[in-house]
C-alpha cells in the first residue's frame, strides 16, 4: 500500500498523485455515491491527465456478472492475485460504466490511497476490452485511447 502521510495538504496530495500514478494504478477513496470505500483502476492513456481522470470502479459482486451478456465487457482478476485488491473474492472490472472526475476532487481526500499498479497481462485485457467496445463514449474514448486505438 502506498499511502502517503497524512500531514500532507490537498496540494502535495495531487502532486504525489500525478507523479506516482499511471495508466492502470488502483485507487481507493470513499465514494460518496455508493456510501463505502471503492477501488478504482485508472484508464487514460496520457499521464499525468490535463485535468479529468478516467476511471472504471471494481466489484466482488461476481454473480451479479455471470450471464454472457457482460463477458464483452468485463475483465474478471481471479482472487489473490494482488495483495492490494479484496481478498479471497475474484474482482471484477466492468466497462459498462465509466466514471469522470476532476483529479483534485478524487485526490485531494485524506482517505485517497494509491493501492498498487495493475500486470502488464490485465492491462492487455483491458486494452482488449476498450478497443472493441461499443459502449464507449466519444468523449471517454479519446481520454483512454489513442487515435490509432492504443491506449
Amino acid at each position: 500500500k502506498l499511502n502517503w502521510p497524512s500531514v500532507f495538504n490537498a496540494a502535495q496530495r495531487l502532486q504525489y498523485f500525478v507523479d506516482r500514478a499511471k495508466r492502470g494504478t488502483v485507487c481507493r477513496w470513499w465514494e460518496v455515491d455508493f456510501a463505502k470505500p471503492k477501488y478504482a483502476v485508472m484508464l487514460n492513456a496520457t499521464w499525468p491527465p490535463e485535468r479529468d481522470v478516467i476511471f472504471v470502479f471494481t466489484t466482488t459482486q461476481g454473480e451479479f456478472y455471470t450471464s454472457k451478456r457482460f463477458e464483452a465487457d468485463i475483465i474478471r482478476i481471479p482472487p489473490r492475485k494482488y495483495s492490494f485488491l479484496p481478498d479471497p473474492d475474484e474482482t471484477i472490472l466492468n466497462f459498462r460504466q465509466f466514471y469522470q472526475r476532476e483529479c483534485r476532487t478524487v485526490c485531494g481526500h485524506r482517505d485517497f490511497t494509491i493501492e498498487g499498479d495493475l500486470l502488464d497481462d490485465d492491462l492487455r485485457d483491458i486494452d482488449s476490452v476498450l478497443r472493441h467496445s461499443d459502449r464507449i463514449a466519444p468523449a471517454h474514448r479519446e481520454l483512454i485511447l489513442s487515435r490509432d486505438g492504443s491506449p
